[in-house]
Order: C-alpha cells, then sequence, then structure tokens
C-alpha cells in the first residue's frame, strides 16, 4: 500500500472518554474534531482516533502504540512539551528494539496504554540489545516484543 490518503484508525476502549480526551488533545496538540458525552475522535494527517468510553472493555497488556518522528530533534520537541505539562515520561537514547536503533520516549493514557514516540535511527540485527551498556532492558525490548 503507498497511497498516501490512507490513514491508520484505532478505535480504542477507554475508562473516562473527558480523562483521555485531555490527554489525547496533550499528545497530538490538537482538540477532537468530534465530541459526545462517551465519545471523541481526533484526526491527524496520519491517524484517526476513536476514544470509545468503555470501562468494561479496557484491557491492558495489548501492546503498546506509537507515533515516529523524522528525526531526534522531533522526537525532544515532543519531549519538551508533553514535559510541561507535567506527563511521566520515560526517554530512552540509542536504544536497540525489535531490530531497530532508536531514540524515544515512553507516556501513558489514563488508562495505561502505552505510547511510543520515537525516530528509527538505523537497522540493527540483535532484536533486544540495549546500546548502552549500563541501562537495564525495558519490556519493549525484550524478543517477546517483536514476535
Amino acid at each position: 500500500m503507498t497511497n498516501s490518503n490512507i490513514k491508520l484508525h484505532i478505535g480504542l476502549h477507554v475508562s473516562d472518554v473527558a480523562k483521555s480526551q485531555q490527554f489525547y488533545h496533550d499528545l497530538f496538540g490538537q482538540a477532537p474534531i468530534k465530541t459526545k458525552s462517551d465519545y471523541a475522535k481526533f484526526e491527524t494527517d496520519q491517524v484517526v482516533l476513536s476514544l470509545i468510553q468503555h470501562p468494561s472493555q479496557v484491557k491492558s497488556g495489548f501492546g503498546h502504540m506509537g507515533l515516529r518522528y523524522p528525526t531526534t530533534a522531533e522526537v525532544n520537541q515532543q519531549y519538551d512539551r508533553l514535559q510541561q505539562l507535567n506527563y511521566d515520561l520515560r526517554k530512552e537514547e540509542q536504544v536497540a528494539c525489535c531490530y531497530a536503533l532508536q531514540d524515544k520516549f515512553w507516556i501513558q493514557d489514563p488508562d495505561g496504554h502505552e505510547w511510543e514516540l520515537y525516530t528509527f535511527l538505523e537497522d540493527v540485527e540483535k532484536p533486544s540489545l540495549k546500546v548502552e551498556a549500563t541501562q537495564e532492558a525495558t519490556a519493549c525490548c525484550a524478543p517477546s516484543c517483536c514476535s
């Protein structure tokens, strides 16, 4: 698929649409395009995210979602912006994860869904090896992350 009009759509169950709406407003840096008492829809150039309030369907451990940026500088701009909004962020630099060297950081939405904001630096041959030996492997960089 190379059609530039194609967008990724994510339908995400949330426990509190108002809390999630604020988080995703901050994450994307824009307001939702549609809101209801139990629903909010965000649309960027690349993704359509529908938040559906359905607390009994919120599941943890399904994996994670990510936003890929062209450069480390752009990742760092997003990190600084979200840090100023007092979000708990986990930064990782020069991390080999899923056969790719990346600079990134992690953020969680109000239901604990993890988002990885990253840039791809280069392909690597090992699936989950940290470049900096002093850092411990994270959950994403476990071999099960990429299977």
